[in-house]
C-alpha cells in the first residue's frame, strides 16, 4: 500500500535524527542534499500527518513513529519560537 510506504519512507529517511529536523531536499536515493532549512509550520504539521497516517494503517502505537512525532514536536518547541 502506498500510504504505508510513504510512511516507512519518512520515518526512515526524511528527518534527521540528531536534530530532529525534516531534511528539506533529497536525492534520488534518499540520501539528504547539505541544505538543510526548517520550515517550523510544515514540520508540526508532519508530525501530525505521520500520527494521522499510522492510525488510518492500524499501528498508532509504533514507537519508531512515536519517538520520530516527538522529535519533531521538540524540534518546534525549541527552535521555532522568537
Amino acid at each position: 500500500m502506498r500510504l504505508e510506504e510513504l510512511l516507512d519512507i519518512s520515518i526512515n529517511r526524511l528527518v534527521d535524527d540528531s536534530t530532529g529536523t525534516p531534511y528539506v531536499h533529497l536525492t534520488d536515493d534518499w540520501k539528504p542534499t547539505t541544505s538543510n532549512r526548517s520550515s517550523y509550520g510544515h514540520d508540526i504539521k508532519l508530525s501530525w500527518l505521520l500520527t494521522t497516517a499510522a492510525e488510518a494503517l492500524g499501528y498508532p502505537s509504533d514507537l519508531k513513529l512515536k519517538a520520530l512525532h516527538w522529535r519533531l514536536v521538540d524540534h518546534v518547541l525549541r527552535d521555532g519560537f522568537n
